[in-house]
């Protein structure tokens, strides 16, 4: 059976381009070109997963209870064992490649009474700037 392009890109579902690409790799390499390995995945490393789950079941039982856990702390913890400096966004794909979830930031300031924040909605506000009825300032 031989397909144009055009109608082998539409049975596979993918665009003509692609085809033509794929098919010059298997002109190239055989079989090998259709079975081979994607790009897709973590290629370095500086911890393996077991190292990663061992690092973060320390932080473990403190999120168990209650507790709120710092990236800052994680991300301390994490240079000490490799031995290097690294981004805080090497720490959060570690956390997500474990399961843990962002934290999200608290609603209201820890300090903050509720005294002061009924106080504050009782403050009347004061137009700064022109004068809205006549335009002047």
């Amino acid at each position: 059976m031989n397909l144009s392009f055009a109608d082998t890109a539409i049975a596979v579902g993918r665009s003509r381009s692609t085809v033509k690409i794929i098919q010059g790799r298997y002109l190239r390499e055989g079989e090998k070109a259709l079975l081979g390995k994607g790009r897709g995945g973590k290629r370095y490393s500086n911890l393996t997963d077991q190292e990663e789950a061992d690092l973060l079941s320390s932080f473990l039982d403190k999120a168990r209870t209650g507790g709120v856990l710092v990236v800052g702390e994680i991300k301390e913890a994490y240079e000490k064992k490799v031995g290097k400096q690294v981004p805080k966004s090497t720490v959060y794909r570690m956390l997500a490649r474990h399961g843990w979830r962002k934290i999200m930031p608290r609603p209201r300031h820890p300090k903050t009474g509720i005294e002061f924040r009924e106080a504050f909605k009782k403050t009347p506000r004061v137009c700064q700037g022109r004068n809205r009825k006549s335009g002047r300032l």
